[in-house]
């Protein structure tokens, strides 16, 4: 049996990987909580990894709010930098397989086709940038890894922009979406599932785009949205400019995902089918 620390447990990705890897028999799994293990507190991650011994420790902790961290950037780099570096020397130390979740906000959104692991990273908000450090620190401390890019995250635990978005078309007669921002939404239990299937199979250490296929912009994601869950269209697009927010962010981002692709192993749906699944569970 493998045993498996999972760090980020509550979080909405975390929840689905919980209730993923729980329904295996060939792995043990221990997921504590926030209290019981901080990445950012050495001390409490060492205690942990030597009383229970992990095989793979699976880091879905992640500081996330991309606006509130322009003005919180060292909590930001505390939780999205330091904390998979103390990883990384934790599992480096211990022969153990760390898995860590990074985001298409390291990227500018410069280009206008899909971007590959080895594209160069160039964040343009706070947070983009403490996730890029993170990815530095786990390649510079850690030879036995994988970095999982994703974006645009959604599932049933906690807030997301699908469940914000349906909300607010119930309450108003017209929302406005923005159209010029253009990514790869991708469903957490299909994360978590390609995750379980990564555990599983052997591949070399590095960065992995790992996203939901096909692409659209947030104003494309809301109609979909709202036709399937509503069966009404009050959606009015927009464009970034006229809603500013505080984090600047990338127009372009969208993920290509041949790297992991060519494994054989993993075969995300499409954003579309994984949305669909989604709104028919909640």
């Amino acid at each position: 049996m493998q045993k498996v620390l999972l760090i980020g447990g509550s979080g909405m990705l975390g929840s689905d990987l919980k209730k993923v890897f729980q329904t295996s028999s060939k792995i043990q799994l221990l997921a504590p909580t926030h209290s019981e293990c901080d990445i950012t507190n050495l001390d409490q991650v060492k205690k942990i990894v030597d009383q229970f011994g992990p095989k793979v420790l699976i880091n879905s902790a992640a500081y996330n709010f991309v606006d509130q961290a322009e003005d919180d950037a060292i909590q930001a780099f505390q939780i999205n930098a330091e904390g998979p570096k103390i990883l990384a020397q934790l599992c480096q130390e211990k022969g153990i397989k760390l898995i860590h979740y990074s985001t298409d906000y390291v990227f500018d959104g410069s280009k206008n086709i899909p971007y590959v692991e080895e594209d160069l990273t160039h964040p343009l908000s706070i947070y983009g940038e403490s996730k890029e450090k993170g990815e530095k620190n786990i390649q510079k401390y850690c030879e036995d890894y994988l970095i999982l890019r994703v974006a645009w995250l959604f599932g049933a635990h906690g807030k997301n922009f699908i469940k914000t978005i349906l909300k607010l078309a119930q309450e108003k007669e017209v929302i406005s979406v923005v159209n010029d921002q253009v990514g790869s939404p991708t469903s957490t239990i299909d994360l978590a599932q390609a995750t379980f299937s990564l555990i599983k199979e052997k591949i070399p250490s590095g960065i992995y785009h790992v996203v939901n296929s096909g692409f659209c912009s947030w104003y494309e994601l809301a109609c979909e949205a709202i036709s399937l869950a509503l069966g009404k269209k009050n959606i009015k697009a927009i464009s970034s400019s006229h809603y500013p927010t505080k984090a600047k962010r990338p127009f372009y981002t969208v993920l290509s995902t041949q790297k992991i692709n060519a494994f054989g192993f993993i075969s995300m749906p499409s954003w579309q089918e994984a949305l669909k699944i989604f709104l028919n569970g909640n």
